[in-house]
């Protein structure tokens, strides 16, 4: 009977044992880092306007407008993007149909201050000779460049302040300053 008994306990004992094992703590296996983030991005979009105006001016005889845009962005460290990119709309004056604006520049980043220093070179396709030269002593293109410093300051997650300065040396290529 010794032997029975003993027999029932031993296997009691081993069947028990899986049971305690599955309540014994396992290292779990390490995850995976993540992915580090792409230094590239790319930005596109359109938009439809009742009236483009530029500077005061409507671009599109007070009519709708069609604007799209695409930008390609690189960022090489935390606090500096490089960006080159087009946007362009339609229009309706004397001088074209279309207006591209192609541009290139940094966004640079400290803390909550930031800084988009670049260019933009406005460029008017087919424009009509007989028109541009009335307007703009015989040249046969409008095209112009521009330089811009846009500074900004974070105050709060829903308030940023900013501005910008632009220049250029042939506005709108009448010879004149901007």
């Amino acid at each position: 009977m010794k032997k029975v008994v003993l027999s029932v306990v031993a296997a009691l004992a081993f069947s028990a044992a899986p049971a305690l094992a599955a309540d014994m703590p396992v290292k779990a296996a390490p995850a995976a880092p993540a992915a580090a983030p792409s230094q590239w991005d790319v930005l596109f979009g359109t938009a439809f306007t009742t009236n483009y105006v530029l500077r005061g001016i409507s671009q599109s005889d007070r009519k709708p407008a069609v604007q799209g845009y695409f930008e390609v962005d690189f960022k090489p460290t935390d606090w500096v993007t490089l960006y080159a990119g087009i946007w362009g709309s339609s229009i309706t004056t004397v001088i074209a149909n279309a207006e591209f604006d192609n541009s290139a520049g940094a966004r640079f980043s400290w803390g909550n201050f930031g800084l988009d220093l670049g260019a933009v070179y406005y460029y008017y396709p087919d424009p009509s000779p007989g028109n541009v030269a009335i307007f703009f002593q015989g040249k046969s293109s409008i095209d112009y460049a521009e330089f811009y410093a846009k500074p900004s300051y974070k105050v709060a997650d829903w308030l940023t302040v900013s501005g910008q300065v632009i220049g250029g040396g042939d506005y709108g290529n009448t010879g004149q300053s901007a």
